[in-house]
């Protein structure tokens, strides 16, 4: 008899013990694969801001393979589609999604958007997953503005829409017989609004290539090929 008690009281601690080990095991993540051969993908950034999922490397093993590409608009602004392939048992899952860049907006606010976008394609798959209990949804509301957005309203721009774009590169290379030098410069400048769109960009450049012949007598003759180009584009578009 004694040795019954004894055998049932280890099998009711092993028990509690597997049930707590269940109950502090990390939940089920979606593994994901992000293809972003035809864009530039900040993920570093992705992966800070989405920490709900597990990002591979490897496209067989993720339960989601999130395609991202890019192509411009007309009013100088960026469509993204993001296309979602659901694989193993989210094979039969499929889903697009767009989103449209303002021409205007800055790399943050880009990266922001895409981020927003990846994070609403990924619900479908994460809600079926351990991880949804930490997921929370939000609405914003139109007649409910932050203050922020109450403040950014009011701005006024001291550029009036204008910006401006400078750079210039340059290359140097040398040995003993053969020397080539080129420089380039630009400088744009664009206006976007609900009502047009102005622009003009001008490019500057210089070449230069010399080489040292021997005419087999001794004697060097020096050969200098130069080359400068310039080019003016300018556009208006009303709407």
């Amino acid at each position: 008899m004694t040795k019954s008690i004894v055998i049932a009281l280890f099998c009711v601690i092993f028990i509690s013990e597997l049930s707590a080990q269940n109950e502090i095991q990390k939940p089920d993540k979606l593994k994901v694969y992000i293809d972003c051969s035809n864009t530039w993908c900040d993920m570093t950034f992705i992966r800070s801001e989405i920490n709900i999922v597990n990002f591979l490397l490897d496209n067989q093993a993720a339960d989601v393979h999130l395609l991202i590409t890019e192509q411009r608009t007309g009013g100088g602004g960026i469509k993204y589609q993001l296309i979602f392939f659901g694989q193993n048992k989210y094979s039969k899952q499929i889903d697009t999604l767009t989103a449209n860049v303002d021409a205007n907006a800055t790399d943050f606010e880009r990266r922001d958007l895409l981020i927003k976008y990846i994070k609403l394609g990924l619900v479908p798959y994460v809600s079926k997953t351990e991880a949804a209990k930490d997921v929370i949804i939000s609405f914003k509301t139109d007649d409910k503005l932050s203050k922020s957005e109450i403040d950014l309203k009011n701005i006024i721009d001291p550029w009036n829409y204008w910006v401006f774009r400078i750079g210039a590169y340059g290359n140097l290379s040398a040995d003993e017989v053969y020397k080539s030098f080129s420089m380039n410069a630009n400088f744009s400048a664009s206006r976007v609004t609900e009502d047009s769109k102005i622009g003009f960009e001008f490019n500057a450049g210089k070449n230069q290539n010399s080489f040292k012949l021997d005419d087999g007598n001794g004697n060097e003759e020096k050969i200098k090929i130069k080359n400068n180009d310039f080019n003016f584009e300018q556009f208006l578009v009303k709407s």
